[in-house]
C-alpha cells in the first residue's frame, strides 16, 4: 500500500487537532437561553479587543482576573524572533511554569556554544549552514519545519566561528 502524501498528513493532523480543540472548548462552555458562561485563558494583551467585542456584539460583561500562584495555567512564550527556532529545544526540556521565566535566551546560548564546540569545523559548518539555508527556504509554509533548518543553520555559524578559532579546518 502506498503512504499518503505528506501534505494529505499534514491536513488529517490540523483536522483532528481542530476538532480536539473544538471538543475542549465545548467542555469550557456552560449555556442556558438567557445566560452563557465562558471559562478559559486569554493574553493579557488581547483582553481588551475581547471584552469590546462581547460587550457590542453580545451585550455581555467580562469578568477577568490574574491567575492565582500555583493554578495550572497554559504558557503562551513571547521571545525575539532571532530566538524563535530555539523554542524547539525549550519544549524539549518542557515549557516551564508561568510564573517563573522563560529560558529561551539561556538555552540558546549555551545550545550553540556546545554545538560549535562539539563539531568546531568550518568547512562542516559552511555546509550545514548551506543545506540549512536551502532547507528553509524550501519549507518555509511549515513554520516547525522552517524554525528547525533555521536552528540549523545558527548551529553551523557556530561551528564555523568555533573551528576557525580552534583550527578546524575539514
Amino acid at each position: 500500500r502506498v503512504a499518503a502524501p505528506a501534505r494529505d498528513v499534514e491536513l488529517a493532523l490540523g483536522y483532528w487537532e481542530s476538532e480536539l480543540h473544538r471538543a475542549e472548548d465545548m467542555a469550557n462552555l456552560m449555556a442556558s437561553s438567557r445566560v452563557a458562561m465562558v471559562q478559559g485563558y486569554l493574553p493579557a494583551e488581547k483582553l481588551a479587543s475581547f471584552k469590546k467585542e462581547v460587550e457590542t456584539k453580545h451585550s455581555g460583561l467580562v469578568h477577568a482576573k490574574d491567575p492565582a500562584p500555583g493554578e495550572s495555567v497554559p504558557v503562551l512564550l513571547k521571545t525575539a524572533k532571532v530566538f524563535r527556532p530555539t523554542q524547539i529545544l525549550v519544549r524539549l526540556f518542557g515549557v516551564p511554569d508561568y510564573f517563573s521565566i522563560d529560558p529561551t535566551a539561556i538555552i540558546a546560548v549555551s545550545f550553540f556554544v556546545f554545538f560549535g564546540l562539539c563539531f568546531s569545523d568550518v568547512v562542516y559548518g559552511l555546509m550545514l549552514m548551506s543545506l540549512a539555508w536551502i532547507m528553509e527556504r524550501k519549507f518555509s509554509k511549515n513554520r516547525v519545519l522552517a524554525d528547525f533548518f533555521r536552528l540549523l543553520f545558527y548551529g553551523g555559524i557556530s561551528t564555523t566561528i568555533a573551528g576557525a578559532f580552534l583550527g578546524g579546518w575539514a
